[in-house]
């Protein structure tokens, strides 16, 4: 009864949190009497199921939550759409047209996609897209966008992009970094540099992982480049790039198969 009141107290009266009135009404049990701390131990669980829902994070039960007492191995699959963890334009290089007239280009042929190269190109145009001058555009995966912009006939995106549609890149122009490249009217026009960075709290979170006992770390990107090798060799991570849900599924198959043989060899 005292541990409820409690509760009451300070769910509706002291307006806390009810993660903080769960835990000050535990107190009280415990103190009354240390073996309600085996009743209460289911409600503890239900805290930290909903601790865990307020960081986003989802489990099936508090089974699911003791297992993770067992992981070495993580898997980051990386299809975040917030802005912040998009890569960053770096820099607009162009000999044909001013450099904020290829970004525009850019980003108009890109305005209709939903690729992570798409979202951090607009993301560098702080302009609003006039969808009246967009005539036609094709996704293309893994590889770009053609696109139609007020009777401008456009590429936008890798080197592969390119020779497939007979566009020339100029040696001093190729790279390894990760690159989009812009043709118009079939025509080589000039290329944006993005970057990928590993978010702060992706570091952090690594970092606290691995002092919990986590080995290794596998990344899932949706690109490759050299970009990216960076970011994986920053997070210490084994990284694995361009593949499909199914051998997403397949390559995680093999890892815990890895893992699993590994540990009985130990």
């Amino acid at each position: 009864v005292a541990a409820l009141v409690v509760f009451i107290i300070q769910l509706w009266v002291a307006e806390a949190a009810p993660v903080l009135a769960a835990r000050a009404a535990l107190s009280v049990l415990v103190i009354a009497n240390p073996f309600t701390l085996l009743a209460s131990v289911p409600l503890i669980w239900l805290c930290a199921l909903y601790g865990a829902y307020v960081y986003k994070i989802l489990f099936r039960s508090s089974a699911s939550m003791r297992r993770l007492l067992h992981v070495k191995s993580v898997v980051l699959d990386d299809s975040s759409t917030d802005e912040e963890s998009l890569p960053k334009l770096v820099s607009v290089k162009s000999d044909k047209v001013p450099p904020e007239m290829l970004l525009r280009l850019a980003a108009y042929a890109e305005a209709n996609s939903d690729s992570r190269t798409a979202r951090a190109i607009l993301a560098a145009f702080h302009e609003e897209i006039d969808q009246k001058l967009i005539q036609k555009t094709l996704d293309i995966p893994q590889c770009g966008v053609e696109a139609y912009i007020s009777n401008l006939h456009l590429f936008v995106g890798t080197r592969e992009l390119m020779l497939l549609h007979g566009v020339t890149v100029p040696e001093e122009d190729l790279s390894d970094d990760y690159v989009v490249y812009v043709a118009v009217q079939g025509t080589y026009a000039g290329k944006l540099v993005l970057q990928e960075t590993a978010n702060d709290d992706t570091v952090e979170t690594l970092d606290a992982l691995r002092s919990l006992g986590i080995r290794t770390v596998t990344l899932f990107r949706p690109a490759q480049n050299e970009s990216v090798t960076n970011v994986a060799k920053s997070l210490h991570a084994q990284l694995f790039c361009k593949l499909t849900p199914e051998e997403k599924n397949q390559t995680l198959y093999k890892l815990q198969k890895y893992r699993s043989l590994h540990s009985k060899r130990c």
